[in-house]
């Protein structure tokens, strides 16, 4: 279940990126077009991303197995925002 809200000047995304019992994290193509039109929409605010699988490579290979499939298609969406 993803969610997010607003406080103050700064906008909270929460991304629901489990699959169980894989131990990778996942976006659907739903998520990752919610997640860039709420960026898109949200430009003057601050924003702060929750979600339990990181996007990007920590070098540490039993991390990097639990790491987010879809983590070229999310850091591509927050470079565009």
């Amino acid at each position: 279940y993803d969610y997010s809200f607003v406080y103050k000047d700064t906008f909270f995304i929460f991304l629901d990126t489990s699959i169980a019992p894989e131990p990778q994290g996942f976006l659907h193509a739903n998520q990752l077009e919610n997640l860039h039109g709420l960026l898109a929409e949200n430009k003057n605010l601050k924003t702060v991303i929750f979600m339990h699988h990181h996007p990007v490579k920590v070098h540490t290979p039993w991390m990097d197995e639990m790491m987010l499939e879809q983590s070229e298609q999310f850091n591509k969406i927050i470079k565009s925002n």
